[in-house]
């Protein structure tokens, strides 16, 4: 039995939601108001120090967000910098001369009995 059910409350996961942005929202006003003040010593109840610890841990988790999303970043830009290079070295190397392009014309080199050729 759940508790919503047993006090008889109609409570989904979207109320859930609000209310739990609506007292980190309240408790990051409260944190805010409290590094304000200076010199005055607070209250600090349980309620308080628990969402305390919740804002932080959001906090840490947006941080480790942002830290992946500059590390895919990165990433991306490195393999787009290594598929520069690699379509460059492929250009010059398909650029290159050679006195023999096909089989067969290399065949018909080799069967002259030339022995100066280039692959």
């Amino acid at each position: 039995m759940t508790v919503p059910s047993a006090l008889g409350l109609d409570v989904d996961a979207r109320r859930y939601r609000e209310r739990c942005t609506l007292l980190l929202s309240e408790a990051k006003d409260n944190m805010a108001k409290g590094a304000a003040v200076s010199g005055i010593e607070e209250k600090l109840t349980d309620r308080d120090d628990l969402l305390t610890n919740v804002v932080e841990l959001f906090e840490y988790a947006e941080a480790a967000r942002d830290d992946n999303k500059q590390e895919k970043a990165a990433k991306q830009r490195n393999d787009e910098h290594a598929d520069a290079l690699r379509d460059e070295a492929m250009i010059a190397i398909r650029g290159t001369i050679r006195k023999h392009d096909t089989f067969i014309e290399l065949l018909a080199h080799v069967k002259r009995g030339t022995s100066s050729h280039v692959l």
